[in-house]
C-alpha cells in the first residue's frame, strides 16, 4: 500500500501492483521516487491537500495514462512523471491548465490532453442578511448546477457532506443563526460555502438545538 510519514502527511513509498492509485487526503508531500518504476498504475489521483510532488516522483510509470492534480498543488519536482510514454491525459481544476503545465514542464505537456474540473456554482440563500420581527423566517437555498447536492449548518460551522443537512425545501428559522451552505457534485469540485445571518428582533431566544427538534422523516421540517 502507500506509506506515509504521519509527522508530517509526506508519502514514501508505493509497495502494491493497484492499477488506480489515490494519494489520501491529509497527505501534503510526494516524497522523490515515492512510485517510481511502478509498472501496474495507470491512474493516478492527487488528493487536494497535496501541495509537493517530488523529484523523479512517478518516474518510469511506464503504463500511467492519467493522473489528477488539484489546484492545491504548488510545486512538481524535475522529472516527476519521466520516462510515463502512456501519460497522456492531465485532470485539473477550472481554470488552473496554465499553471499546472508550467509546473510539468514542456516535455510532458505538450503531449497531453488537459481536462478541467468544473466546480459547482455557489448556492443561493434567500433572503440575505435579514432581521425578522415574527415568530419565524422562511429560508430558501437554491443551486444552478444541476444535480448538485445542497448540504447546510444553522449553527455557523463549515457545511460539508459529513457537516450538515441535506436540503430539501425551504424550512423555517425561530432564532437568530447564520445559515451556511454548500453544493457538492460527483467529479466536480465543489462550491464555494454560502452565507447568511438572520436576527429576530423580539429578543427572545430558544436556546435549543435546534437539530434535536427536526423529525428524522424530514431534514426541513420547522422546529418545534
Amino acid at each position: 500500500g502507500l506509506v506515509y510519514d504521519s509527522r508530517n502527511g509526506k508519502l514514501l513509498a508505493w509497495l502494491c501492483d493497484c492499477v488506480d492509485v489515490n494519494i489520501e487526503n491529509g497527505a501534503t508531500n510526494v516524497a522523490e521516487f515515492a512510485m517510481q518504476d511502478c509498472q501496474s498504475v495507470q491512474k493516478i489521483v492527487f488528493a487536494e491537500s497535496v501541495e509537493t510532488i517530488g523529484m523523479l516522483a512517478c518516474s518510469g510509470c511506464a503504463n500511467l495514462e492519467t493522473i489528477t492534480i488539484r489546484n492545491g498543488v504548488t510545486s512538481i519536482g524535475a522529472s516527476a512523471f519521466a520516462n510515463c510514454p502512456k501519460l497522456g491525459r492531465v485532470i485539473v481544476d477550472e481554470g488552473d491548465v496554465e499553471r499546472v503545465k508550467e509546473m510539468l514542464g514542456g516535455n510532458v505537456a505538450a503531449r497531453c490532453a488537459f481536462v478541467e474540473i468544473p466546480r459547482v456554482k455557489c448556492p443561493a440563500i434567500e433572503p440575505q442578511t435579514v432581521q425578522f420581527d415574527g415568530v419565524s423566517q422562511k429560508v430558501t437555498i437554491s443551486c444552478a448546477t444541476e444535480g448538485a447536492t445542497v448540504y447546510y449548518t444553522i449553527d455557523g460551522s463549515e457545511p460539508s457532506a459529513a457537516n450538515g443537512r441535506v436540503y430539501k425545501g425551504p424550512f423555517n428559522i425561530y432564532d437568530s443563526v447564520t445559515v451556511k451552505a454548500i453544493a457538492v457534485k460527483d467529479d466536480w469540485k465543489n462550491s464555494a460555502v454560502a452565507s447568511a445571518a438572520f436576527t429576530k428582533n423580539n429578543g427572545l431566544s430558544a436556546a435549543i438545538n435546534m437539530y434535536d427538534y427536526l423529525p428524522d422523516n424530514d431534514a426541513n421540517a420547522p422546529w418545534t
